[in-house]
């Protein structure tokens, strides 16, 4: 015990906290203590005691304790990433998947109109070299119909505006998250 505890306990009749011992290891063991003191009329101390509790098995259990809220702490705080980045890759793949969709039929549109773009190529030079006719417009036509042409008019616009529109999501989602990683760094 510390002697200054002493006249806290004369004058309340009791003190009691938290202190340190230290052995001659060198190692600090926590303990509390209760002092009751009593005195007689004329203000002298009559007697005292003290109880001491060794608290160390206490203390370590609360660092270990503490340490498990920060490791729950951590694991909480990964999950939570794992849940946003789930979400965030959720949120980027539809509008991936459908610009994937987009740019896939728009190479096949592509190839069949570069097919029909040929075959009006072989009519122009066949018929520079005066040798019209034959089955060349016959070809011309097949290939005219396979590559529908009023199809893919009104379907190639769609398909770029939905591409153009996804990469747009895409980029508004980065932009967010950007945001909400660096939340001092927004620029007016």
């Amino acid at each position: 015990f510390r002697r200054e505890t002493i006249p806290m306990a004369l004058s309340s009749g009791m003190w009691s906290g938290h202190m340190v011992f230290q052995d001659r290891q060198g190692n600090r063991i926590p303990f509390s203590q209760v002092i009751l003191a009593q005195t007689a009329s004329d203000g002298r101390l009559e007697y005292w005691a003290t109880v001491a509790r060794d608290i160390s098995a206490e203390h370590k259990a609360k660092k270990e304790h503490d340490l498990l809220e920060v490791q729950l702490r951590q694991a909480q705080k990964l999950e939570s990433i794992g849940q946003l980045a789930a979400g965030i890759a959720h949120e980027i793949n539809t509008p991936t998947q459908y610009v994937g969709d987009n740019l896939r039929f728009l190479q096949t549109a592509f190839q069949d109109i570069a097919r029909l773009l040929a075959s009006y190529d072989r009519v122009l030079e066949t018929a520079h070299q005066g040798q019209a006719g034959g089955a060349l417009p016959d070809l011309v036509a097949e290939a005219k119909q396979d590559a529908d042409l009023e199809y893919m008019s009104s379907e190639i616009p769609k398909a770029i505006a939905q591409s153009l529109e996804g990469v747009g999501r895409v980029a508004k989602i980065v932009q967010a998250m950007k945001e909400f990683s660096h939340p001092g760094d927004r620029k007016s």
